[in-house]
């Protein structure tokens, strides 16, 4: 059995520092990539569009040092839009984040770190991949992965694609959120 070392108490003081509870419904996403594989994450643009498709959960967008500028973009865009979402501390310890990923109900990811911990935790996940081997990830039931179409020309790319990034759409990362959901 594995066992995933996580703080409550700091848990509890994000729900208290944002006036939520721990009954209520939460959706992570972690777009995070870190320096090699710029390619790994889902365009800002994407996560924009698809925060704006939920009205049912409160959203968590995850972020690591490396995303920081782009996940205070993406709160005011959506803060612009009259949309609030709670963030992570990008700079957080490890320990930290899986207190946090730990709340979420559902967890939107890449292939990174916070796919194994969201595996680790036993949420339901939905993973995207770009440029990586989907096979290498074991789902345990409980992870449905979403594969570019453009993986086979990009495979392992260590470079930023544009046309890859924005290879996955909003529209089917929501549908099977739902489906997901009602099954």
């Amino acid at each position: 059995e594995c066992v995933i070392s996580f703080d409550e108490e700091y848990s509890k003081e994000f729900l208290r520092r944002n006036h939520l509870g721990m009954n209520d419904k939460f959706l992570g996403i972690h777009m995070g990539t870190g320096p090699r594989w710029s390619s790994k994450a889902w365009s800002k643009d994407k996560v924009i569009e698809f925060i704006k498709k939920i009205n049912n959960y409160n959203i968590i967008l995850f972020a690591g040092p490396n995303e920081a500028d782009n996940q205070r973009e993406i709160v005011k865009t959506l803060n612009n839009s009259g949309i609030k979402i709670y963030t992570s501390d990008p700079n957080n310890s490890l320990r930290d984040f899986i207190s946090l990923v730990n709340l979420c109900d559902v967890m939107i990811v890449n292939d990174s770190l916070s796919l194994h911990v969201s595996i680790a935790l036993k949420k339901k996940t939905i993973a995207l991949f770009f440029c990586t081997p989907p096979w290498e990830i074991e789902d345990y039931g409980r992870v449905k992965k979403i594969v570019s179409p453009l993986l086979g020309n990009y495979f392992y790319t260590d470079e930023y694609v544009e046309e890859l990034v924005n290879s996955i759409s909003v529209e089917e990362v929501y549908e099977t959120l739902k489906t997901f959901l009602n099954n």
